[in-house]
């Protein structure tokens, strides 16, 4: 039974508060009428850590929350959110920003509290911000950031559209999508754990020869500004709303994984008929982490590298220094940045990366990229003069090959081949780039009287079948609430 003190008129929860006792079933939340006056303890929230008592309590801006019955739900996995039980959660709020930028945590948290911490018990907010280390980024020439430039939250940028018409991405224009602060980077020398080895990556290089290629990285969540129109609601957790900029294209070093992992740790699976279920779990710097299947990696033609190049330099902070695991073909998540360990695992990664975000309706991881198209030459709003050609990108995740790309100006009745350019690098991991002249888009009666052609492109195989989803609702279909691999043909209007 519950001790119930009138201090100044204020209902006080006292220490004998049974520990057992829910607080949605407890006699106090019918007699202390408004939730803020319900003052409770550190003590009191510190035995309610999910192991000395079965309830979970955690403190947040002087506010008390019970979220017993939210544990098994948090998106971020339970292991997460039990780091935080029985006392104050705002250094993983502000860890992990997208507490804060999501417009439902806040309201979700709120959902669940209980009353205040006593005054005399809340900490002064900190001023410290964990992002003030953050790499400075060539924002205006290079990277359009997808939040404004507040302090306090996780970077994110798109490569602008101009800088995507060279094969190759420049290093500072490569996009960046950052989950959490940018760690405090190491140099080759610094050793990284394979199998619970620490390892020399010089070492590894000696033993085992540099490898080299050059592969395209697109992000899940590329083109999200579409999906909120089709989706007439915001996309799924409130990504920021990017354009087609979230796709990069870079030469990349190192050492191939399947090397290392059959020279170091293939004793952790040579005893075994069947690596079906074996994994390969990568954990960053920042506490990122996913698996892939071992079967995948050890097929030396996927090209899975430990690469501590970019470009030819060395990796820079954004991009993962000192290594990054690249995985040709697959999606961005899986290119893990700061690499720190890797490890052999009998299941799929249990991180919420690999169960929460980045998944279909079913919960099943995404992996790779659907065929995909955009104009680049172009964006909406500007001119296109008489003796310009209209050139753009594709990509096909997965390893899968781009036969042919095709634009429309008459909203898709006819479709003109556009030509592929044979860049020396192309390869089934890279985009390709295509282009055709504006002499060749033959100017309806409509567009020369409005003065604006809109130009639509897509992919088709080699029999000239279209391989994208024709309208932004059909292809938000596929991927469902999470809008991720949004691949709709691309459309941009231009001034005539």
């Amino acid at each position: 039974m519950c001790l119930l003190l009138s201090v100044g008129g204020t209902c006080v929860i006292s220490k004998t508060l049974d520990r057992e006792m829910m607080y949605d079933e407890s006699p106090a939340d019918d007699l202390c009428r408004p939730i803020d006056s319900k003052v409770y303890s550190e003590d009191d929230v510190a035995v309610r850590d999910g192991v000395s008592n079965p309830n979970v309590w955690v403190t947040y801006e002087g506010g008390v929350y019970d979220v017993t019955k939210f544990v098994d739900q948090h998106p971020g996995g339970k292991k997460n959110l039990m780091m935080g039980a029985g006392g104050d959660i705002t250094q993983y709020w502000d860890y992990w920003s997208q507490h804060r930028t999501h417009p439902k945590a806040r309201s979700i948290l709120s959902s669940m509290k209980i009353g205040v911490l006593s005054p005399s018990e809340v900490e002064e907010t900190s001023d410290d911000d964990l992002y003030t280390n953050d790499p400075l980024r060539e924002v205006k020439s290079a990277l359009l950031p997808l939040h404004s430039e507040e302090s306090g939250v996780a970077f994110e940028g798109e490569t602008r559209v101009p800088m995507l018409s060279t094969f190759i991405t420049p290093n500072h224009a490569f996009y960046v999508r950052n989950h959490a602060p940018v760690p405090e980077s190491g140099d080759i020398n610094t050793p990284i754990e394979v199998g619970g080895k620490l390892l020399s990556f010089t070492e590894l290089l000696k033993k085992h020869g540099k490898a080299g290629l050059v592969s395209t990285i697109q992000c899940t969540g590329n083109r999200l500004g579409e999906v909120g129109k089709a989706m007439g609601k915001d996309s799924y957790f409130n990504l920021a709303p990017s354009g087609i900029g979230l796709i990069s294209n870079a030469a990349w070093s190192g050492v191939r994984l399947a090397d290392v992992l059959q020279s170091e740790v293939s004793s952790k699976w040579s005893h075994k008929k069947n690596l079906e279920h074996l994994h390969v779990e990568f954990t960053g710097l920042d506490g990122f982490s996913k698996s892939i299947p071992l079967k995948h990696i050890l097929k030396r033609s996927n090209n899975v590298l430990i690469a501590h190049e970019m470009n030819g330099s060395p990796l820079p902070r954004d991009h993962g220094s000192p290594f990054r695991l690249i995985a040709p073909g697959l999606v961005g998540a899986y290119q893990i940045k700061w690499l720190q360990s890797i490890h052999i695992v009998e299941k799929p990664s249990d991180s919420p990366w690999q169960t929460k975000f980045y998944t279909f309706n079913d919960g099943s991881p995404i992996k790779k990229w659907p065929h995909t198209s955009f104009i680049t030459s172009h964006e909406d709003g500007g001119r296109l003069e008489g003796g310009e050609d209209v050139s753009g990108l594709a990509y096909a995740g997965g390893g899968k090959v781009v036969a042919g790309v095709q634009v429309s100006v008459n909203d898709g009745k006819t479709w003109i081949d556009t030509t592929l350019i044979n860049d020396l690098d192309a390869s089934r991991w890279t985009w390709r780039r295509w282009k055709i002249s504006a002499h060749k888009l033959q100017l309806n009666s409509e567009a020369k009287r409005k003065g604006e052609l809109k130009i639509m492109v897509r992919v088709v195989d080699e029999t000239k079948a279209n391989l994208q989803p024709e309208s932004p609702e059909e292809a938000v279909k596929f991927s469902g609430a999470s809008g991720y691999l949004f691949n709709a043909i691309h459309k941009v209007t231009v001034r005539v």
